[in-house]
């Protein structure tokens, strides 16, 4: 009998250590975001994949997509861009694929654009380029003498061909004001240029966002704002570009 009360008082401390532990945890905040992806013309673009860099959904045929979000995790809702299309570009950089998620509201309503390809591709160029890594505007002005001098070479005799860049990470050393700067050397670039977060590009002030207790001070969110999710990917002829 003893050992029946023994088990019985067991289990409800158990029961009470468990429901302290569930009361404890964060409350997972739940935001829907939905929208419709069309193409330059207004057609709407079936079968697109879009994704908060967690939850992942496909538009329908009218371009229609919804998913749940929680902007803990998740800071945008991006498109990966299917090869029949590409992105609008402005000043080299690959824009309408990506939105930033507006905690503050239970509903996101975020609209995507894509121009549609005339003719598949076949050949294009990918050109990586590793760590600018600019301290100052000494060694950014140096980075557009040398560097983007020999890139607008390289694109001259490109000129047939769509040319992506690819940025490999650490584009300033812990510098976060150089990424205005930093942009309007390349801005005259003729190609479009993707950018990967490298670890002199967090914000040291703070931790990663995966770690950080406040959500809304995170290490990514300056190069976010810049450059748009720190995860994407791209479908070119025959050939996925993704980080």
């Amino acid at each position: 009998m003893k050992s029946i009360r023994f088990l019985s008082l067991l289990l409800l401390l158990n029961l009470f250590a468990a429901g302290g532990y569930v009361a404890d945890q964060p409350v997972k905040k739940e935001i829907v975001v939905s929208g419709v992806v069309t193409d330059t013309q207004k057609q709407p673009v079936t079968g697109v994949v879009v994704t908060d860099g967690v939850n992942f959904t496909q538009t329908d045929d009218k371009g229609r997509y919804q998913l749940v979000s929680d902007p803990a995790q998740s800071k945008f809702v991006y498109l990966s861009v299917p090869a029949d299309y590409k992105t609008n570009v402005e000043n080299a950089l690959p824009v309408g694929y990506y939105a930033r998620i507006d905690a503050k509201k239970k509903k996101n309503r975020c609209d995507f654009s894509l121009v549609k390809r005339e003719q598949p591709v076949q050949d294009f160029t990918f050109i990586a380029i590793s760590d600018p890594q600019a301290r100052n505007e000494e060694q950014l002005d140096r980075f557009a003498s040398e560097t983007v001098v020999d890139l607008e070479e390289t694109l001259k005799q490109l000129s047939s061909q769509e040319v992506y860049g690819m940025v490999l990470g650490d584009i300033v050393w812990d510098v976060m004001p150089l990424y205005d700067s930093y942009k309007k050397v390349i801005s005259d670039l003729d190609l479009t240029m993707y950018h990967v977060i490298g670890n002199h590009d967090f914000d040291q002030q703070y931790t990663a966002l995966s770690l950080a207790t406040n959500k809304e001070e995170y290490g990514e969110l300056v190069f976010g704002e810049h450059f748009g999710p720190t995860d994407y990917s791209l479908n070119v002829g025959k050939c996925i570009l993704f980080r």
